[in-house]
C-alpha cells in the first residue's frame, strides 16, 4: 500500500442553505445531515456524527475514548459545553505505579492497561442530546445511523486505511487477543475494502435503548473491566458507574474585533488562547504569510504558550489553575518582552509532548445553533485493549498524565490527565447587552498541534484574508520539544520556503524541513463552519448589529416629533394655529409624521430584531426589517423635502404691508440675508425660530436615512445569510 497520500487539496468552498456539516469522513457526514433532515439540531447531528466516526474510523475515535463539545445556542447566544473526559481509576495513585517500579524517568508504555481512564464519549454523547438537542429525536433515533453502517458495513477509506495500519501494532500486543475484531481475518482493511462490525453495532443499539448505564453497568462494563484487569490494569465497576460529564463554561480572549472560545482545563483550550494573546502584539500581517518573521514570532510564541500550558494545566478538581492571570493582557505584554526578532529564545522550559490521533467534527444548523466537537481514543486505538463483544478499543488517555510529584498533572487517582482534544468557536466581541454573534465553529485535530491548529487558520483568515478552505489547506507550523535531542523542533510543512527554512535556523531554531508525504499527518486534519457571505470573517464583522441602528433612530424620531411641534407653536403662542398664520407646509408634517410616527416602525422593528440571531429560520426577520428599512427611508426622505420645502417658501408673518410670504419668491435666497429677516413683526423672531427647527430637521433627516440606508443594507446581507462549510479529508490537503 502506498503510505505518501500524494493526493493535494484542490477543493472549494461549500456552501448550504439551511444548514452545514463538516467532517472527515463522508459517511458519518451524510448521516449528521440525515439527522437535520428529519428535524434534529446541531448537537443531535454531532452525535450521530460521533457514533458514525466511531464506526468508520475506529482508529481514532469511539465509545472507548473521551469527547469535548461546545454548543452556542442562537435564541440566547449562551455557549456552554460539555467535559467528557474521564478520570483515572480511584486505585491508580503515584505511589501504586511507584511500588510497580515506575518513575518519572522511567513511566509505562503509552499502550500499558494502567494508562486506560474511563471513557467519556458515550456519557458526552448522552449529556449533549439531554442539554443541548432539540428533543425531536429519541438518543436511539440519533444512533441509528452509526448502527446501520456497523451492521451493513462500509468501504474503508484511504485516510483510515492508512490509520489503521499505522496503529495496528496497539491490536497485536501480547495479551491483546480481542484486537483482531477490529481487524479482518487478522489484517488490516485495505482501502476500499468493505469492514463490519455487528460488536459495535450491538453495544450503540443498547445504548441508544437504555442511555449511559448501558455503558457504564453491565455488560459493556464488566467487558471492560475485565480485559483491563486481564492486563494489568486496576479499573473498577465502581470507577466506571460513578462517571459523569461536567458542563463547562468556555473560557475566551479577544483579538482583534472577535473572541476566540475554548474548553476550559483539564483540556489545553487554555494553550490557544495564551498564544493569541502574545501574536496580539506582533504586525503580523505586515510580516507577511509563512515569512521567515512570522514563523520566528509563531515558533516563539508556542514556545512560550505551551511551556505555561504544561506548567499549569490539570484537573480543576485536583489543582488551582491561575487562569485570570494567565489570561491577562498584562502577563501576555510581559511574555512579549522575552521574544527577540533576531534570535531563538535559549531558554524556555519544555513540557512532556507526544502524539495523538483525534477526530474533529461540527456542525450548524438551520436555527443558527452550532455544535463543535471532538472525540478521541488519543493515540490511534488507544491502549489496543478491546472488551470482548463490544467492538471498539479503550483509550490510553492516562499517557498523558507525569509521574513527576507535586506537578499540577501528577498522576493520581479520580483525576482528569491534561487534555489535548479542544473545539473551538468564534463570536463577535459582543457587549453584556448584547448576546454574542456566531462567526464560525472550528477545530484541528492532533494532539499538542491543536492549539497551534487553530491560531494559524483564525490569522490566515483574519490577517491575511483568506477564505477558511483556504487557510485550511495553506501550509503549517508545528513546534514541539524533541526528548532525543533536548531542543525545540520546529516542523515546516511542504510548501513553506526553503529561504524562511534557512533564514530560521540562521536565528537558532533546529529546522525539519520540507515535511512531506504522510509525516505530513502531523500538522493535522481540520473542519471550519462560517457564517456569512464569501466565507471571510472581515466581511462578517462589518455586518451591523440591528438593535444599536434601533436604538440610535429611537430618540432621532422622538426629536422630530418635537421640533415639528414647536413650529406649530412659534414662541410658545398658541393664537397663530388658532388663526391659521402659520406656513403652508407645517401642516403637512413632516417631522411629526414622516420623521417622526413613521420612523417608530422601523426603530422598533430594528430593537426586536436585535434580539434575535440574524441566519437561517430568522432569515425572514431580516426581510421584515428590510422592508422597515424601506419605510424609514421613506419618512426621512418625506421629511427632508417637507422641511426643506417650508425653509425656502419661509414663515408667513405680519409686515409694513400686512400677513404675507414676504420671502415666497427669493429661493431660499433670505436665509443668506438675517438683516432682512426683521421684517417679520409677527410672530416675534419667527424668522428666527422657523430657520432653527427646519435645520434641525433636516438634520435629523438626513441621519435617520443614513441609519435606515445602513440597516437596509444589512438585511440584505442577512436576509441570504449562508453558513459555509470547509473542510479537510487530510492533513496532506492542510
Amino acid at each position: 500500500m502506498d503510505t505518501d497520500l500524494t493526493f493535494s487539496s484542490r477543493r472549494s468552498p461549500v456552501v448550504c442553505l439551511h444548514g452545514c456539516v463538516a467532517s472527515n469522513q463522508p459517511l458519518a457526514s451524510n448521516v449528521g445531515l440525515d439527522i437535520l433532515k428529519r428535524g434534529g439540531n446541531a448537537a443531535d447531528a454531532a452525535v450521530a456524527i460521533a457514533a458514525a466516526l466511531a464506526v468508520t474510523e475506529p482508529c481514532s475515535t469511539g465509545p472507548g475514548g473521551d469527547a469535548f463539545c461546545l454548543f452556542y445556542d442562537a435564541n440566547t447566544g449562551e455557549i456552554r459545553g460539555i467535559n467528557g473526559s474521564g478520570r483515572s481509576p480511584r486505585a491508580q495513585t503515584l505511589d501504586f505505579l511507584k511500588g510497580r517500579g515506575y518513575t518519572a524517568e522511567a513511566p509505562p508504555s503509552p499502550f500499558d492497561a494502567v494508562y486506560v481512564t474511563v471513557p467519556g464519549a458515550p456519557a458526552c454523547w448522552c449529556d449533549a442530546i439531554q442539554l443541548f438537542g432539540s428533543h425531536k429525536l429519541s438518543l436511539q433515533e440519533v444512533l441509528r445511523g452509526a448502527v446501520e453502517l456497523a451492521e451493513v458495513g462500509f468501504p474503508v477509506g484511504e485516510v483510515a486505511a492508512h490509520h489503521w495500519a499505522n496503529w495496528v501494532a496497539a491490536l497485536r500486543d501480547a495479551g491483546k487477543e480481542l484486537g483482531g475484531d477490529l481487524l479482518i481475518d487478522g489484517h488490516t482493511p485495505r482501502c476500499g475494502q468493505v469492514f463490519r462490525n455487528p460488536a459495535l453495532a450491538q453495544t450503540l443499539k443498547e445504548l441508544g435503548e437504555r442511555g449511559k448505564p448501558a455503558f457504564y453497568q453491565g455488560r459493556v462494563a464488566q467487558a471492560i473491566i475485565d480485559v483491563i484487569n486481564r492486563n494489568g490494569g486496576v479499573m473498577t465497576l465502581d470507577d466506571l458507574s460513578s462517571h459523569d460529564s461536567e458542563v463547562i463554561t468556555p473560557i475566551s480572549t479577544e483579538f482583534k474585533g472577535v473572541r476566540l472560545w475554548e474548553p476550559p482545563p483539564n483540556s489545553q483550550g487554555l494553550a490557544a488562547l495564551l498564544l493569541l494573546n502574545i501574536l496580539d502584539s506582533f504586525p503580523l500581517k505586515a510580516m507577511g504569510h509563512n515569512s521567515s518573521d512570522y514563523i520566528h514570532v509563531l515558533v516563539e510564541a508556542v514556545r512560550l504558550a505551551m511551556t505555561d500550558a504544561q506548567r499549569y494545566l490539570g484537573d480543576p478538581d485536583h489543582v488551582t489553575i491561575p487562569l485570570d492571570t494567565l489570561l491577562d493582557k498584562g502577563y501576555s505584554n510581559q511574555q512579549v518582552q522575552r521574544i527577540s526578532m533576531d534570535r531563538a529564545m535559549e531558554h524556555v522550559e519544555p513540557g512532556l509532548m507526544t502524539g495523538s490521533d483525534t477526530v474533529y467534527f461540527c456542525v450548524i444548523d438551520s436555527q443558527g445553533n452550532a455544535c463543535s466537537f471532538v472525540n478521541s481514543n488519543y493515540m490511534g486505538f488507544g491502549s489496543g485493549l478491546v472488551p470482548k463483544d463490544c467492538g471498539f478499543s479503550l483509550q490510553n488517555r492516562g499517557a498523558n498524565f507525569t509521574l513527576c510529584p507535586n506537578h499540577v498533572n501528577c498522576v493520581d487517582g479520580s483525576k482528569r490527565p491534561y487534555h489535548t482534544i479542544i473545539p473551538a468557536l468564534l463570536t463577535d466581541c459582543a457587549t453584556e447587552s448584547q448576546k454574542p454573534r456566531l462567526l464560525a465553529a472550528l477545530g484541528v485535530m492532533g494532539g499538542f498541534m491543536q492549539p497551534q491548529g487553530h491560531v494559524q487558520v483564525l490569522l490566515n483568515m483574519m490577517e491575511f484574508g483568506m477564505n477558511p478552505q483556504r487557510a485550511l489547506d495553506a501550509p503549517r507550523v508545528y513546534v514541539h520539544y524533541d526528548h532525543k535531542t533536548d531542543q525545540w523542533l520546529v516542523n515546516l510543512e511542504e510548501g513553506v520556503d526553503k529561504e524562511v527554512a534557512e533564514e530560521l535556523r540562521r536565528r537558532g531554531h533546529k529546522v525539519n524541513w520540507p515535511v512531506t508525504g504522510h509525516k505530513r499527518s502531523q500538522f493535522g486534519r481540520g473542519q471550519i463552519i462560517t457564517v456569512g457571505i464569501g466565507g471571510t470573517l472581515l466581511s462578517i464583522k462589518l455586518i451591523i448589529h440591528p438593535g444599536s441602528l434601533g436604538l440610535a433612530l429611537l430618540p432621532l424620531a422622538l426629536c422630530c416629533i418635537v421640533a415639528n411641534l414647536l413650529l406649530l407653536f412659534p414662541m410658545g403662542e398658541i393664537d397663530y394655529v388658532q388663526q391659521d398664520r402659520l406656513a403652508s407646509y407645517i401642516w403637512y408634517f413632516g417631522g411629526l409624521g414622516g420623521g417622526g410616527l413613521l420612523m417608530l416602525i422601523p426603530s422598533v422593528v430594528f430593537i426586536t430584531l436585535g434580539k434575535c440571531d440574524c441566519c437561517w429560520n430568522e432569515s425572514l426577520m431580516m426581510c421584515g426589517s428590510v422592508l422597515a428599512a424601506v419605510v424609514g427611508l421613506l419618512g426621512s426622505a418625506y421629511c427632508f423635502v417637507i422641511s426643506g420645502f417650508i425653509l425656502v417658501q419661509g414663515p408667513q408673518c405680519f409686515t409694513s404691508k400686512g400677513w404675507s410670504y414676504p420671502f415666497a419668491n427669493q429661493g431660499g435666497r433670505y436665509l443668506l440675508q438675517p438683516d432682512t429677516w426683521s421684517g417679520c413683526l409677527q410672530p416675534v423672531h419667527i424668522v428666527e425660530w422657523n430657520v432653527t427647527l427646519l435645520c434641525l430637521l433636516l438634520g435629523l433627516a438626513v441621519l435617520e436615512f443614513i441609519i435606515c440606508l445602513l440597516q437596509l443594507g444589512n438585511g440584505l446581507v442577512n436576509a441570504v445569510c449562508r453558513p459555509c462549510c470547509y473542510k479537510q479529508e487530510y492533513s496532506l490537503n492542510a
